[in-house]
């Protein structure tokens, strides 16, 4: 016998990698023997966990999402589940790299996946339980994302980051904070400045 059609799963979280979550929890509920309509049901109903591609807001016609990412592969992953929820619109990503030693290990390669936003705003270094390092800030990671440096921007000053995604942002794009730090109290500040019209396009 061949594969037989059960229906249609319809989730409320972008992204490939919460696709095959979904999968494979799936798949687990049909083995143990659950029906699939409530499988179906369960999985159509879950909105995410806080941090994970979590809705923050819109305002002004930009959408504005924060997730914990803060290894390049996590980045690779959210952004494209971010590109996929932009649509036609563009996405400006503030990123903040967490710990000195991982940001030294990792920071190329952070930047490199951060290369397929459109706007890029990088952050200072998230100290969390680590010292300072002056050879080691968000700078590193900056420099090493591919794209024209009119559109990546590093911004040590953790209170000007809101009205540069501001500055980047334009109707129709999604803003979305990356790192396991305090960047995802930013998203609340770039919704209020979007409700107070300081919006302008970068190029204007």
């Amino acid at each position: 016998d061949g594969p037989t059609e059960l229906g249609e799963v319809r989730l409320q979280i972008p992204g490939r990698h919460y696709v095959l979550d979904a999968l494979a929890a799936l798949a687990v509920g049909l083995r143990l023997g659950y029906p699939f309509a409530g499988l179906r049901d369960g999985l159509a109903g879950f909105t995410g966990t806080r941090r994970r591609m979590e809705l923050k807001g819109e305002a002004g016609g930009v959408r504005v999402y924060d997730s914990y990412a803060h290894h390049p592969v996590e980045i690779a992953g959210d952004l494209q589940a971010g590109r996929s929820v932009a649509g036609e619109g563009r996405l400006v990503v503030a990123f903040q790299p967490h710990l000195v030693s991982r940001t030294r290990i990792f920071g190329e390669a952070m930047g490199e996946a951060l290369g397929a936003a459109d706007e890029v705003v990088v952050l200072d270094v998230y100290l969390a339980r680590e010292d300072a390092d002056p050879a080691v800030t968000g700078a590193l990671v900056a420099d090493a994302v591919p794209l024209p440096r009119e559109r990546v921007v590093f911004v040590p000053d953790f209170d000007e980051v809101p009205a540069e995604l501001v500055a980047r942002a334009r109707p129709g794009d999604m803003v979305l904070t990356l790192g396991a730090g305090s960047v995802t109290q930013i998203g609340p500040r770039v919704l209020d400045l979007l409700r107070d019209g300081v919006a302008e396009p970068a190029d204007a």
